[in-house]
């Protein structure tokens, strides 16, 4: 009308996926940029929250990325975002990981990577053998497991093994 031109339209998927490539070359703080952009066209993309938070925390905002991953689950419960929030929770202790990681199992059961990620918390960050055991013997059991996978739960079954024994020789 006055020789001005309306801004074009803003293509939320070229967008996302620039956010995708930010990460994928490990540079977290443009891609938090990119996510911010994209959350204030729709401040509904689930996906936009589970990047951005995985972006903060490896810049070091652990609390904003976890506070974007819990935005994420209750926006749309998928179970990258719970697992994002799970490894995090792993990474401080929190016993609230379990439960994170349990959700992302039930979502996505045949996922053998997050039964390797259970197994190892359960044998080494908060150690419960029989639990980890337990995962282990699932992933066995899962047909085309990732390689990962199989090595996580043939870490559990020698370190229960040798432990065993290295008991039953002090015993003698």
């Amino acid at each position: 009308m006055f020789g001005c031109k309306a801004p074009a339209p803003v293509d939320k998927e070229a967008l996302f996926l620039r956010g995708v490539h930010s990460d994928s070359v490990e540079n977290f703080k443009l891609s938090v940029a990119i996510y911010d952009s994209l959350l204030a066209i729709d401040a509904t993309d689930y996906r936009a929250f589970t990047n951005r938070g995985r972006a903060k925390c490896d810049i070091g905002d652990t609390s904003g990325g976890l506070a974007d991953l819990t935005k994420a689950i209750a926006l749309h419960p998928v179970w990258q975002a719970y697992c994002s929030r799970g490894l995090i929770r792993v990474k401080l202790h929190d016993t609230g990981a379990i439960k994170d990681l349990t959700a992302a199992i039930k979502s996505c059961p045949g996922n053998s990577i997050l039964k390797a990620m259970m197994c190892h918390h359960y044998y080494k960050v908060w150690p419960n053998t029989d639990s980890a055991i337990y995962y282990a013997d699932d992933i066995m059991k899962t047909a085309n497991a990732a390689p990962s996978a199989y090595i996580a739960a043939m870490d559990v079954y020698l370190d229960s093994y040798f432990a065993s024994r290295l008991t039953a020789s002090s015993r003698s």
